[in-house]
């Protein structure tokens, strides 16, 4: 029977330097750890979703793989992020010589749950300081959502080294394709009861040694990569035998109780609505947040100060960090417009999550936004809206109800006021005298969805806009329905607002 090997692989020279031919000398980190084993070289643009990752203590310095799951975040395993302080990320790279888009680490969060001696809940979030620009070389996988049977064939990738005996990282990225077993199988190579339920092997099944190595930790395991890649593992170990003994590596699920997961795959985003001009709505923020075991989601917000976002209280739940986007449209060019750390945040102390009554929170940001024409803040109602009243809503949600990312371009939509008995005879009494209710009025279907939570509703967007509402809940029908949509009415909060903002 055999122990588990970690996969990282310890490098002496500074953390932020590349890995060079003739540089120094890498050394394992552990004994073992996984590289791609006669794997290929991958062409760019072919693994768009790899991530490379040079991780420091301060003293020492590793190497790892990740996966790009959305502009700020990277997934990799938690043995590769524990103790590390500080690192850098390369994306949309194969050869690792290019540091061109070398990226800050800004946050490391290692499952709080994760067990170094077991390798349980091996799965960690890196935090990036610049989002990424999303193209044909940068681009978030999709996280798969249910166990894998024996006999599926999944791609893992990484730049690690190619044998046992090398003490250099392959400077291409490589790949195989290697096919899963059964983790009774998987068990006969390990010492008992070392393959856990969180967890999936794979290995050949022709004889020929193919797989992972030194370095290749924390990368990914992908299903369909060709056609329609789903992340369904993270690379995690290796036989104690050596990476060439032809047994078979271990990955951990990214879905289980033990993996990352999209928390608001079901609150709202844009339907059928136009893309907005730069500094056409200079109110609107866009919201990244991380929270307990390893949740992230994305959500809208609205600019009221230098330094206040206003925004629903479901995105404050359980929140760790966040991260905030101001003053541009399109997610895919930062360069125009802001980015920065949230500092605090705040739920209304009658925030019920049952009923969404009180759905209201704000994010406090740590640097003072300089206000210009693309980023400004919004008025607040100190009025109840009127039924048949004409309201803007704007944000970066999905656009139907199959999305499962943002759309890079900010759209808005023009809806109507209902009055809360109307939206009752939907809701079966949900809607309380804090909620306003708004539907297309047209056959044509039009609304908020996926990722538009917690965004501006807006009346007088083009003359004289202030801000009435706040994104809170669709039908469980579905964005398309067509069906009222549910916000939270600002006025209700005006005097908690000001108490706590002095807004």
């Amino acid at each position: 029977m055999q122990f588990l090997g970690l996969i990282c692989f310890l490098m002496s020279l500074p953390w932020a330097l590349p890995l060079e031919e003739g540089g120094s000398t890498l050394i394992p980190l552990k004994d073992i750890g996984p590289h791609i084993i006669l794997g290929s070289d991958a062409s760019l643009g072919q693994l768009p979703w790899q991530a490379a990752l040079y991780l420091s203590n301060g003293t020492n310095s590793w190497f790892c793989g990740g996966s790009i799951i959305s502009k700020v975040w990277v997934l990799t395993a938690g043995h590769c992020v524990e103790g590390a302080t500080t690192g850098l990320a390369l994306t949309g790279v194969v050869n690792v010589s290019d540091q061109s888009t070398a990226n800050e680490i800004y946050d490391m969060i290692v499952h709080e749950e994760f067990n170094s001696s077991t390798l349980e809940n091996d799965i960690a979030l890196v935090a990036l300081r610049s989002p990424l620009k999303f193209d044909d070389n940068i681009k978030a996988v999709t996280l798969g959502t249910q166990y894998l049977d024996p006999n599926f064939r999944i791609t893992v990738s990484g730049w690690g080294t190619k044998h046992d005996d090398e003490v250099e990282l392959s400077q291409v990225l490589r790949y195989v394709t290697i096919t899963v077993i059964s983790n009774e199988r998987c068990q006969e190579y390990y010492e008992e009861g070392a393959i856990l339920d969180g967890m999936f092997c794979a290995m050949t099944s022709r004889g020929i040694i193919m797989g992972t190595c030194q370095g290749d930790s924390g990368g990914p395991a992908v299903i369909d990569a060709e056609t329609n890649p789903v992340h369904v593992g993270i690379i995690s170990f290796v036989s104690a035998h050596g990476c060439e003994s032809g047994r078979p590596s271990g990955m951990g699920y990214a879905f289980a109780e033990s993996s990352v997961q999209n928390k608001h795959n079901l609150g709202p985003r844009i339907i059928n609505g136009e893309e907005a001009a730069l500094g056409q709505i200079p109110w609107q923020a866009g919201l990244y947040f991380l929270g307990n075991n390893i949740t992230y989601w994305f959500c809208g917000g609205s600019v009221i100060n230098e330094e206040w976002i206003l925004t629903a209280a479901h995105c404050l739940v359980e929140v760790q960090e966040g991260y905030a986007f101001t003053g541009l449209v399109d997610l895919n060019n930062l360069d125009v417009g802001v980015s920065t750390d949230a500092s605090y945040f705040v739920l209304h102390p009658n925030y019920n999550a049952a009923t969404l009554d009180n759905d209201i929170g704000l994010v406090k940001i740590k640097v003072p936004l300089k206000f210009d024409e693309n980023q400004a803040p919004i008025a607040l109602s100190e009025d109840f809206l009127e039924d048949g009243t004409d309201v803007t809503l704007s944000g970066w949600g999905v656009l139907n109800d199959e999305g499962d990312t943002e759309t890079a371009n900010l759209n808005y939509v023009n809806l109507v006021v209902i009055s809360n008995n109307e939206c009752n005879e939907y809701y079966e009494d949900f809607v309380t005298d804090n909620m306003v209710c708004a539907s297309s009025g047209t056959s044509t279907v039009k609304g908020p969805c996926n990722g538009d939570n917690g965004g501006p509703v807006v009346i007088n967007a083009t003359t004289n806009p202030v801000l009435v509402a706040i994104v809170s809940f669709i039908s469980d029908q579905g964005c398309e329905s067509n069906l009222p949509s549910g916000y939270i009415r600002t006025a209700s909060y005006r005097d908690w607002i000001r108490e706590e903002t002095g807004v």
